[in-house]
């Protein structure tokens, strides 16, 4: 896998936000009353919506852990996070390391919460999903302050007909070299 992404490289610039579209996300935020203080994720399932959410996505999510447990060995800088969600952004799988996922619960994150603009603001999963393409977003850029220590990569999972039925997210609380990191979740959206 790795002499597949040492062949990949792209600019990862080219997938982050500008400061322009940064602040009309924002303003549309503010716009639809998104707290930016929000501690944590609101839109979360609850136990007895989560059981059969997973149940109707369980092959797709569990081909995906396979390969995200694989994916995670590989990773040089464990202090991150890879998740899995379906086409409207609710997480369906989380993978990474204690230290990850405990930040990650933290603030909301969890199989059946859901990183739509309106439970926690601007983010990558839900820019790439609706972009149909790879998005970085850098701390700052997210809307929520909870997410300001958060770099983001999102890749959405396209079936053969263009149409976005996943997403996946490499998050990490660390300045990290989102240009390896990119190509690697391009390569994990298409398996």
């Amino acid at each position: 896998m790795w002499d597949k992404i040492e062949e990949i490289q792209p600019d990862v610039d080219l997938f982050c936000l500008n400061d322009q579209t940064v602040k009309a996300l924002h303003k549309q935020c503010i716009k639809n009353k998104t707290q930016q203080g929000l501690a944590k994720i609101t839109d979360i399932l609850t136990d007895a919506d989560l059981q059969p959410f997973l149940k109707k996505n369980m092959d797709f999510s569990q081909k995906a852990l396979g390969l995200f447990r694989k994916t995670y060995k590989d990773i040089k800088d464990q202090a991150c996070a890879l998740l899995l969600t379906d086409q409207s952004g609710r997480v369906l799988a989380t993978q990474g390391s204690k230290q990850a996922l405990d930040l990650c619960e933290s603030v909301g994150i969890k199989e059946g919460s859901s990183l739509s603009v309106s439970s926690c603001g601007t983010n990558a999963v839900e820019r790439a999903i609706k972009l149909k393409r790879p998005v970085v977003l850098r701390g700052e850029q997210h809307f929520c302050a909870f997410f300001h220590d958060w770099f983001c990569i999102a890749v959405p999972i396209l079936n053969l007909e263009g149409d976005v039925i996943g997403c996946v997210d490499f998050s990490s609380s660390d300045r990290t070299h989102l240009d390896v990191k990119l190509p690697l979740m391009q390569l994990l959206s298409e398996k």
